[in-house]
């Protein structure tokens, strides 16, 4: 199963979802799909029930679309559901993290990806903690303004002077990004003084 030799394509594939399909039964008939999650696909061998997990590139070449495969560890990407199933599938095959079998690389990526997936809730917690409706975001050359979490990974947002709404991810905003309400950053220094900070009730 060698997928890293170059791009294959179809002029019967129009998108990434019609790749996505096409993997499904493209690969070889000696082995058998078991599940994808976005990019990531899942396979077994027929004949020994050696497991396998590909991690592949999509996009569009000229009128059609193509793919490249490679082996997951050698992607860069982690997907904690393809590595769940790719421990779940050595452990079967008889590979442990003590006892790899030749399956060090893969072991390897799974307890990465643990590391990676725990760093990654670390930072987006801390962009979340800086975050409520208002928050003014540097976004390339654009102010975006927060307005309510999305999803978990996600937020609802608009640009300064454009109330169309559009999804954010946390992950691609840095906490310089944030662009901090003086007004509000010297009363918490104060608060955490010890200082009452109350807003005057201006009467006309």
């Amino acid at each position: 199963m060698n997928l890293n030799e170059g791009w294959f394509s179809s002029y019967d594939w129009h998108s990434a979802d019609d790749v996505r399909e096409g993997l499904k039964t493209e690969i070889s008939s000696d082995y058998e799909f078991v599940n994808n999650f976005g990019n990531f696909f899942c396979f077994i061998r027929k004949k020994d029930k050696y497991p396998v997990c590909e991690y592949y590139l999509i996009k569009p070449m000229g009128g059609e679309w193509g793919y490249k495969g490679m082996s997951a560890q050698y992607s860069g990407k982690y997907n904690a559901q393809a590595a769940k199933w790719l421990k779940d599938a050595l452990i079967e095959y008889g590979s442990t993290k003590e006892d790899p079998k030749g399956f060090e690389g893969q072991w390897e990526w799974i307890e990465n990806g643990k590391n990676l997936g725990k760093e990654r809730k670390e930072k987006r917690d801390t962009i979340k903690s800086l975050l409520k409706p208002g928050t003014k975001i540097k976004w390339d050359n654009d102010i975006v303004v927060f307005d309510k979490e999305y999803t978990n990974i996600k937020f609802v947002g608009h640009l300064v002077g454009n109330p169309r709404q559009y999804a954010f991810k946390y992950s691609d905003i840095k906490p310089e990004d944030i662009i901090v309400d003086k007004i509000e950053e010297a009363k918490k220094l104060l608060e955490s003084a010890g200082f009452y900070v109350f807003k005057k009730k201006l009467l006309k």
